[in-house]
């Protein structure tokens, strides 16, 4: 997405948060959103085709909404940007929503990585307290699966970058040995 996209999107974001009755549960309805436009084939496509009917594709909407246990307000937003014909911002409005709910909440979300799903829980409530700890604020991690970790975790907050997976310190190890073959 470019500059003006995400701009725009902000400000659909901006729009729902500020009319939405209450933040309770608006950040999970959003990630939800957000987790049904990529894991659904061709779903934003769909409310995207201007040559289906608008009446089509808010039905199509309504169910989606109604499956995901989406607010009358979040509804209405995913409504407006289908009349508007900017369908396609629908998933990162989403996201810039549970950004701007998070701040409003004095939150941050970290994206972690693991290796091992049976691992997932553990290694999330330990790093969310670690990072919790050091930044003074509430952290809460997205977590996915990602055997090319091959173990350990990989976590992203805001700047800052911890990789303490076997993949990561293989590659900081191939760096080193490379870069001393180098000076030979």
């Amino acid at each position: 997405m470019d500059l003006k996209e995400r701009s725009l999107a902000r400000r659909y974001a901006r729009g729902l948060v500020d009319a939405a009755a209450g933040l309770a549960g608006l950040a999970e309805q959003m990630s939800s959103l957000a987790e049904a436009c990529g894991s659904v084939p061709g779903l934003v496509r769909a409310l995207s085709d201007e040559r289906r009917s608008f009446a089509a594709r808010s039905k199509m909407a309504s169910a989606c909404a109604k499956e995901i246990g989406l607010s009358r307000e979040a509804e209405s937003a995913v409504l407006l940007m289908i009349k508007k014909g900017r369908a396609k911002l629908i998933p990162l409005v989403a996201e810039e929503a549970v950004e701007m709910i998070f701040r409003i909440e004095g939150k941050q979300r970290a994206k972690l990585r693991v290796a091992e799903a049976s691992l997932a829980g553990d290694i999330r409530s330990r790093v969310e307290g670690a990072l919790s700890a050091s930044t003074g604020m509430k952290v809460e991690c997205d977590v996915d699966v990602d055997p090319s970790l091959m173990a350990g975790f990989d976590v992203r907050l805001g700047d800052m970058h911890f990789d303490a997976s076997a993949a990561g310190r293989l590659s900081r190890l191939r760096g080193v040995l490379y870069s001393h073959d180098k000076e030979r």
